[in-house]
């Protein structure tokens, strides 16, 4: 592996402005690699770390510069060692005013003094891993006689590169690490040491949210990118940490019913995979997936009662909603709002499913007839529960009519109970399990498996609870996902979560938030848009004449905009001027990013908002910037 070739266009870019960060001429760049090097965001990597005055640093492999500059605003001395002459006229150029920061091409050159700390950047190096590791070795083995043994390495890196790196510095004799990542920018952040040190905690006052910060840069907004380098990560990561935990909960709490009442569980789909290939959740992944044999199934939903406080045990029975036939096991103290349920007075906290193992028949005739029978039940009771669509899923408006129409002629529970018996129907002998559950219009969508498969299991630790494993793992798993389980999908940004999901607030909250526009008629108040100016046009064109809209307000750091459709934009500032008393108007999130608007409006005091959806869609987006791709795109 040969060291990264170095990028003459953001060294042409340093020499022609001559500046610190570009964020002005970043305005008129589109590539990832420049905004990454050259952008003032790039601060927040080190701004917050315990370097002091009195400390000599020594910086490696910061090719353009992209954090000496804040480590020469916390340090006394600091060294850096580029790759090449250019990198090194560049960072001279770029921190030409700075008089404590040395640049050299060889770790020869360093003066004769030793580093209280060593910053090794990875930021440009792709190729390596624990077993092909040149660039990280010639870079450690160079600085070997200039440490000390209480010596802090902080190694940088971008993506998913924390267990190379772990085993890379291990080899190099550090075996204490402690992997940091608090402004949650897609960055590595190891520290490690020969000896042991006390584990930096990041204060309080710095933690304040889940928000990945680079999803609020301007720049990553226009050009619409992921962040992450080479192995690109969710922007929603520390938020999904979050869901997971609740998750693990709730299945441990399902876990304690069922062997309390001898019920059988295993985990199924992305929680089987997770188990046999990951360790645990996949990657990325923020959904728990149990299964149960049909008898067992029915028993759990028998002992609903069993489950208080904040879990709560979903059926098809107890509330107005139908999954296909299977439950969920919520905690009522979260939020995981489907745009499917925006409208339904059902619970909508975190959850995790629930389904049915059921036989098969043999007879292929009598199968294709179970499978159609199933999927006219299942429309009635999607019908009954999601009345209020125009159209729903595979059937257009005609088709949904006639099956609202006849669902009125049902009681519901009649209709359950026939799915349920409809289900359950198929012959024990043709050693086959099947889930039903599932609906996209197709009659193909049932998953078979073999029932042998299922006959023995073995215990494994998943997340911290051990679950029960079908012995014929495998063979399950293939027939879920094919041969190629094993590969590991690629990132996608358009990916979308199983809910709008919020850790610490209850979901009747945002049920209330997001229907603040559903009924214009009943609205009686004045109303204030407040937004990033994205979507205010698509709120206006739908709303403007039906309820009394006074305001259009920009968010703090918005580039400023005069007017739309007729109706001025105020900035945050000039609003604030205005001092319009709070109570007498009702205040609705109208931005194409939700989240930051309502941390805004949270962090200024705002306790009662509402919040506006141009698309349902989005509240399910992983990725902020596929949504500003969305947008950039209906323009």
């Amino acid at each position: 592996m040969n060291l990264v070739q170095v990028d003459k266009n953001i060294l042409n870019i340093i020499k022609t402005y001559q500046t610190e960060y570009y964020d002005k001429y970043l305005e008129y760049e589109s590539r990832e690699n420049v905004f990454w090097n050259l952008s003032a965001i790039r601060r927040k990597s080190l701004e917050w770390y315990r370097i002091a005055k009195n400390h000599n640093v020594l910086i490696i492999g910061d090719n353009y510069g992209a954090i000496t500059g804040i480590a020469s605003e916390m340090a006394g001395n600091v060294d850096v060692i580029v790759q090449t002459e250019d990198c090194l006229d560049a960072i001279r150029v770029r921190y030409k005013s700075r008089n404590n920061i040395a640049v050299y091409t060889s770790s020869n050159d360093l003066p004769e003094r030793q580093f209280d700390f060593v910053i090794i950047s990875l930021d440009n190096v792709v190729d390596y891993d624990w077993q092909n590791s040149f660039v990280v070795d010639t870079y450690i083995d160079g600085i070997s006689d200039r440490i000390t043994d209480d010596c802090m390495i902080l190694v940088l890196a971008r993506g998913e590169k924390e267990y190379d790196l772990e085993r890379i510095l291990y080899n190099h004799g550090f075996k204490y690490q402690n992997e940091i990542d608090y402004a949650s920018l897609g960055f590595i952040f190891i520290e490690v040491c020969y000896q042991p040190f006390e584990k930096f905690e990041i204060p309080a006052t710095i933690v304040e949210s889940n928000r990945n910060e680079l999803v609020d840069c301007s720049w990553v907004r226009k050009n619409y990118l992921p962040i992450g380098g080479p192995e690109v990560i969710d922007q929603d990561t520390n938020l999904i940490e979050d869901v997971k935990k609740v998750e693990i909960d709730l299945l441990a709490e399902l876990k304690r019913v069922c062997e309390a009442n001898s019920l059988q569980l295993y985990p199924i789909y992305g929680t089987l995979l997770g188990a046999m290939r990951d360790g645990g959740f996949i990657p990325g992944d923020d959904d728990v997936d149990v299964a149960m044999p049909r008898a067992d199934y029915n028993k759990l939903i028998e002992l609903q009662e069993e489950f208080t406080g904040d879990y709560f045990l979903q059926t098809p029975y107890n509330e107005n909603c139908f999954y296909g036939g299977y439950l969920k096991l919520r905690n009522k103290s979260t939020t995981a709002i489907n745009p499917q349920n925006e409208f339904v007075d059902i619970c909508e906290g975190i959850g995790i499913d629930i389904f049915p193992l059921d036989t098969v028949y043999s007879n292929s005739f009598k199968e294709k007839r179970k499978k159609r029978s199933i999927r006219f039940l299942q429309r009635l009771l999607f019908a009954k529960s999601y009345g209020y669509f125009r159209q729903f899923r595979d059937m257009p408006m005609l088709k949904w009519k006639a099956y609202k129409y006849v669902g009125k002629l049902f009681d519901k529970k009649k209709l359950v109970d026939r799915l349920y018996e409809k289900m359950e129907e198929g012959q024990h002998e043709s050693g086959k399990y099947a889930i039903y559950c599932h609906y996209n219009g197709r009659l193909d969508i049932a998953k078979y498996f073999n029932k042998k498969d299922f006959k023995k299991t073995f215990s494994l630790n998943y997340e911290g609870q051990l679950l029960d494993v079908p012995a014929g793992w495998n063979n399950v798993l293939i027939s879920t996902y094919g041969e190629g389980y094993l590969e590991k999908p690629g990132f996608n940004e358009w990916k979308q979560r199983h809910g709008f999901y919020d850790v610490n607030v209850p979901y009747q909250v945002y049920k209330k938030r997001f229907g603040g526009l559903k009924y214009p008629s009943t609205i009686s108040e004045p109303i204030i848009l407040f937004g990033d100016g994205s979507v205010f046009k698509g709120c206006l064109e739908y709303y403007q004449s039906r309820v009394n809209i006074i305001y259009l307000v920009q968010l703090p750091g918005e580039s400023k905009m005069e007017s739309v459709m007729g109706m001025q934009v105020l900035s945050w500032d000039e609003f604030e001027k205005l001092k319009v008393p709070r109570e007498s108007y009702r205040a609705v999130i109208c931005s194409g990013d939700s989240r930051r608007a309502e941390s805004i409006l949270k962090d200024n005091g705002f306790e009662d908002y509402y919040i506006f959806w141009y698309n349902r869609q989005w509240m399910l987006h992983a990725n902020q910037s596929a949504i500003w791709a969305e947008i950039e795109r209906s323009k």
